[in-house]
Order: structure tokens, then C-alpha cells, then sequence
């Protein structure tokens, strides 16, 4: 009687039990997309590493001079980023290929120069 009790008290809560078979689908499902989460994050860390170039100007085919690795090169331009919307000494992204897939922010270190004005001044004769 008591175990009859039970039973109609789970339906009331709207909680189902689940046979064996039920069970196993559903850990079958969480294992998937555990293991979906789990290949994004190896593609992600497997990805091989950016190389950054300072914009340097853009041709009229699509192209951009940059300057990578320490030498100047003309690089094709992703169809998502513009010429016209980068400026002289802007970092870009560049994959394996050496082509412009991201533009990034300016540099925010480097070498800094002072400039003195030399003040002429003649003798007195």
C-alpha cells in the first residue's frame, strides 16, 4: 500500500521514473556533448599560433603592405576587413598563410625618442 502511495505521490510531483534504457540515452546525450565541448576546446588549443604585422598601406587589389617578422610583405585582406578602416602602425592578425584575418588595436610599448631643437647662436664679432 504504501509503495502504491509512492507512486501516485512522484506523478503528482510530475517526476517520472526512468527505466535503464531511459537512463543510458540520457547519459549517452550528456556524454556527447561533453565530448562536443571537449573537441572545441582541443581544436582551439591545437590551432596553430597567430603571427602579428604592423599596417603599413593598402594597393588598390585588395592587398596590404605590412611589416612581419621583420621584413615587408604584400598580404591579401580578409572580405570582412576594409582598407580603408585601418591606419598606418595598426597591428593586424595574420595566419599561417601570411593573409590578414583580424585587425587588431595599436601597439602600446615601444621605443621612444626625444627630438631638441638646436637654438643657433652666432658670435659676437
Amino acid at each position: 500500500m504504501k509503495v502504491l502511495q509512492v507512486d501516485v505521490l512522484y506523478e503528482d510531483l510530475g517526476v517520472q521514473e526512468f527505466t535503464p534504457r531511459e537512463h543510458l540515452v540520457h547519459a549517452l546525450r550528456q556524454a556527447r556533448d561533453e565530448i562536443a565541448a571537449l573537441k572545441e576546446e582541443v581544436d582551439k588549443l591545437c590551432a596553430p599560433p597567430s603571427t602579428y604585422g604592423v599596417y603599413l598601406s593598402a594597393h588598390d587589389d585588395d592587398t596590404v603592405d605590412v611589416l612581419a617578422q621583420g621584413r615587408k610583405v604584400r598580404v591579401k585582406l580578409h572580405p570582412a576587413i576594409k582598407a580603408e578602416a585601418l591606419r598606418p602602425g595598426q597591428e593586424l592578425v595574420l595566419n599561417e598563410a601570411l593573409n590578414v584575418v583580424a585587425a587588431a588595436a595599436y601597439e602600446i610599448q615601444g621605443e621612444s625618442s626625444r627630438s631638441r631643437t638646436a637654438s643657433t647662436t652666432s658670435a659676437p664679432s
